[in-house]
Order: C-alpha cells, then sequence, then structure tokens
C-alpha cells in the first residue's frame, strides 16, 4: 500500500496505539492473566504431583487477551468458542503438510463443514 491510501489508514488506525489506548489494553491484559493464573494454581492442589500440561492452558489464556483486548463485551459466548475453535483448526491445519486432500490437516483445516 502506498501514497494516500497507506496515510489514510495510518491515520485511522493511529489511535489504538496512544499511551491511554495502550494503558487500557494493559489493565484488560493483566487481569486476564491473573485470574487465568489463580485458576492455574488451583489446578496445582487438586493433584499435586501429577504434572500439569501449559500448552493449552497458554493457549486459552492468549485467546481470551487477544478477544477481550480487541473486541471487549461485545463478543458472546458463542462467537468466543467459534473463534477457539477456529483458531484450533487453523493451528492443525499450518503445523500439517500443505496437502489438500482427504484425510490431510489442511482439508480439514479449510472446510466449513468441518466446524
Amino acid at each position: 500500500m502506498m501514497g494516500n491510501d497507506h496515510k489514510d489508514l495510518r491515520r485511522r488506525i493511529a489511535p489504538n496505539f496512544t499511551p491511554k489506548a495502550f494503558s487500557t489494553y494493559i489493565n484488560l491484559q493483566l487481569k486476564i492473566i491473573l485470574e487465568h493464573l489463580k485458576s492455574w494454581e488451583s489446578l496445582c492442589f487438586i493433584n499435586p504431583s501429577k504434572p500439569i500440561a501449559l500448552c493449552l492452558l497458554c493457549r486459552d489464556m492468549n485467546l481470551e487477551t487477544s478477544q477481550t483486548v480487541f473486541v471487549g463485551p461485545y463478543l458472546s459466548d458463542k462467537a468466543r468458542v467459534n473463534v477457539n475453535r477456529y483458531y484450533h483448526l487453523f493451528n492443525v491445519g499450518l503445523m500439517k503438510l500443505p496437502i489438500d486432500l482427504l484425510g490431510f490437516g489442511l482439508r480439514e483445516a479449510s472446510r466449513p463443514e468441518a466446524l
């Protein structure tokens, strides 16, 4: 993108990157992260000898943080579940061989009926 189109786009998105906007984002992120850390701590007390896989827990925390910061309270619970499902399928599709044939991850990730 070049010229006036680029300048216009930068002018429209610039308010999202002010110190005031960043302070709002950071406060929301901090609140969500602390809630998740508390829930993870409670998981440790359920079975202290069993290790906890953090991969999915971190993914859920990152998804909730992004959805809350960028969309706010306007995203319904059903829409959040759909975003999480689409994100999972997208990642599965990216981690597999890029072959769009039946039974391959890319095919499953790109087919709407799989959702």
